[in-house]
């Protein structure tokens, strides 16, 4: 080897091994970081399957309540019907009633 190039490879041997250093910083650093990344996703998936378990409860509940208001849309309906057939028959005992009347009206 030449001097000269034994000059700079002493020389620059220090540089190389100080840029290997930190490259080797920067790769922990990324790793690092891709491991707090992955923490995030991972806590935003848990987040994600909680809000859509939420969400599924809420439609169960929902579906519930709604056979429920059919149920009494239809009994009340059915309420409705009889009250008024109900006041049919009042109205026509009450035509009945007043035409007795006027026939006892008229004999006495």
């Amino acid at each position: 080897m030449a001097p000269r190039e034994a000059f700079y490879e002493n020389k620059l041997a220090p540089t190389h091994e100080a840029s290997r250093r930190l490259n080797v910083e920067k790769n922990k650093s990324y790793e690092a970081q891709i491991a707090g990344l992955n923490q995030q996703i991972s806590a935003l998936q848990m987040k994600i399957q909680a809000l859509d378990k939420y969400r599924q409860n809420r439609n169960r509940d929902y579906c519930e309540l709604e056979k429920k208001f059919k149920a009494l849309e239809i009994r009340h309906t059915d309420q409705d019907k009889k009250y008024k057939a109900m006041e049919a028959k009042y109205t026509n005992l009450d035509k009945k009633y007043v035409t007795l009347l006027e026939k006892h009206g008229d004999c006495c």
